[in-house]
C-alpha cells in the first residue's frame, strides 16, 4: 500500500499517459495534450519548473503567501542550473523561425501525404509531358506545312526560272529571225546571194535554240502549278517555239527560191547585155556593107561575127539561167536568139557571096538575113520590157504561197512575242 501511495504520488504513469493521449509533441489534435506547449507557457509566465509544480509541501512548514514568495526571491538571486537551461532552451525555440503555411503539418499521415504527394507529382508530370507533346505537334505540323509550302514555292520558283530560261533562248534564236525578217524587206541586191546563204546557215543555230527552249517550256507547262495566267504563259512559249520553227522552216525555202531566182535573173540580164550587144554589131555590119567594097565587106564580116559570138553568149547565159531557176520559161528567149543567130549566119553567107562576085547568091542570102532580121524584130516586141521577167514571174509564183504561210507565222509570232513581254515585265 506504502508503494502504491507512493506511485501516485509521483504523477501520471505510463498507463495514464497512453489513455489520456499525452504526448511530447503536439500535431494540432484538439484531443491531444502536448508537454512541450505547456512548458512554453510555463517558461512565459516565469513560473516554476514541472517538477516544483507537483512537489508536496514540506509537513512542519507555513504554507501562506508570505513563506512562498521568499523561495521565489531566492530563486531570483540564484537561479537553478536546470531552469537557465530551460529558459535558453525556450527562448532559442522562440527564436526560431515559425514554418510557412505550405510546411506546416496537416492532419494526414505520412503515407497519405507522401501518396498526395506522388499524384501531384504525377499530374505536374502529365500535364508537362502533355504540353510538351501539343508544342512537339504543333511545332512538327508547322514544320511539315512549312515544307509543304516551301516545296511548292521551290518547284513553282523553279517552273517559273524554266519558263523564264525558254524566253531566253527563244531571244537568243530572235537573232537570227529579225536578220532574216530585214532581209525579206528589201529589194533584190548585188548582196542578195551572199545574204541569204549566210542567214540559211545561220538557221540550224538558230533551231537548235528553239528547241532547248521548247524543252524549258515543256517542263515548265508540266510542273507550274500556279494561276491561269502562268500556264497560258508556258502555252504561250511553246506557241512562240512552233511559230519560229515553222517560220524559220518557210524562211530557209524561201531564201533558197531567192538565191536561184536572183541568180536566174542574173543570168538572164547577162543574157540581154549580150543580145544588145549582138543587135549593135549587126547594126554595124548592116551598115558597113552597104558600100560593098573589099575593106567594108571585111569589117561588116568582122562585126558579124562579133555578134554572131554575142548571140552564141546569150543563149549560154539562157541555158544558165534555166539551170538556176528551171520552173522559170525561156522558150521565148532562146527563139529570139535562134532568131538573131540564123540571120548572123545569112549575113555572113552574103559577104562571102559578095567577096567572089557572086552577086544572086549575095542577094539570095541577104534576103534570107533581112527576113530573119524582121522576124526577130517582131519576135522582141513580144518580149516583156525586162528580159528577166520570166524568172521574176516565176518565182512569184512559187513563193507567193510561202510569203503567205510567213506573214501568218510573223504574226503569230509577234502575238505569243507581245504577251510573253508583258508576263516578265518588259516592254
Amino acid at each position: 500500500m506504502a508503494r502504491k501511495s507512493k506511485h501516485s504520488g509521483r504523477g501520471l504513469g505510463r498507463k495514464e499517459t497512453q489513455f489520456l493521449h499525452l504526448k511530447e509533441f503536439s500535431q494540432g489534435k484538439p484531443n491531444e495534450l502536448s508537454l512541450n506547449v505547456l512548458e512554453q507557457k510555463a517558461a512565459a509566465q516565469d513560473e516554476p519548473s514541472r517538477s516544483a509544480k507537483w512537489q508536496l509541501p514540506a509537513f512542519g512548514k507555513a504554507s501562506s503567501s508570505e513563506e512562498k514568495e521568499k523561495p521565489r526571491k531566492a530563486e531570483k538571486k540564484a537561479p537553478s542550473k536546470k531552469r537557465e537551461k530551460r529558459a535558453a532552451k525556450t527562448r532559442k525555440k522562440a527564436a526560431e523561425p515559425k514554418p510557412q503555411v505550405s510546411e506546416r503539418k496537416t492532419f494526414l499521415g505520412a503515407d497519405s501525404q507522401a501518396e498526395i504527394a506522388r499524384r501531384k507529382h504525377r499530374r505536374k508530370w502529365y500535364r508537362r509531358f502533355s504540353i510538351a507533346l501539343v508544342i512537339a505537334m504543333c511545332a512538327c505540323g508547322l514544320g511539315v506545312g512549312g515544307y509543304w509550302a516551301y516545296e511548292q514555292y521551290e518547284r513553282l520558283s523553279t517552273s517559273v526560272g524554266v519558263l523564264h530560261e525558254a524566253c531566253s533562248l527563244i531571244e537568243q534564236s530572235d537573232k537570227t529571225t529579225v536578220a532574216i525578217d530585214e532581209y525579206f524587206q528589201d529589194a533584190f541586191s548585188d548582196d542578195t546571194v551572199s545574204q541569204a546563204q549566210s542567214l540559211s546557215s545561220a538557221i540550224p543555230d538558230a533551231k537548235e535554240q528553239l528547241e532547248s527552249a521548247r524543252v524549258y517550256a515543256q517542263k515548265a507547262e508540266s510542273e507550274l502549278d500556279g494561276s491561269q495566267r502562268d500556264k497560258e504563259a508556258a502555252q504561250r512559249a511553246l506557241n512562240a517555239v512552233a511559230s519560229r520553227e515553222q517560220l524559220l522552216d518557210i524562211a530557209d525555202q524561201r531564201m533558197k527560191e531567192d538565191v536561184a531566182a536572183k541568180q536566174g535573173i542574173d543570168a538572164m540580164n547577162e543574157a540581154w547585155s549580150c543580145i544588145q550587144e549582138g543587135n549593135a554589131l549587126l547594126a554595124q555590119a548592116a551598115t558597113v556593107v552597104s558600100d560593098t567594097t573589099a575593106d567594108n565587106v571585111a569589117k561588116s564580116t568582122e562585126f558579124t561575127t562579133s555578134a554572131q559570138a554575142q548571140f552564141s553568149k546569150a543563149k549560154e547565159a539562157i541555158d544558165k539561167a534555166k539551170g538556176f531557176y528551171h520552173a522559170a520559161s525561156y522558150d521565148a528567149s532562146l527563139a529570139y536568139i535562134d532568131k538573131r543567130v540564123a540571120a548572123t549566119k545569112e549575113a555572113l553567107a552574103s559577104n562571102a557571096a559578095i567577096l567572089i562576085q557572086d552577086k544572086s547568091t549575095a542577094e539570095s542570102h541577104n534576103d534570107a538575113y533581112n527576113k530573119a532580121d524582121q522576124e526577130a524584130v517582131e519576135m522582141a516586141k513580144a518580149l516583156p520590157d525586162q528580159f528577166s521577167q520570166p524568172v521574176i514571174d516565176a518565182y512569184s509564183a512559187a513563193t507567193a504561197d510561202m510569203v503567205s504561210q510567213y506573214e501568218g507565222l510573223r504574226s503569230d509570232a509577234a502575238a505569243n512575242d507581245a504577251y510573253l513581254r508583258e508576263y516578265l515585265g518588259q516592254n
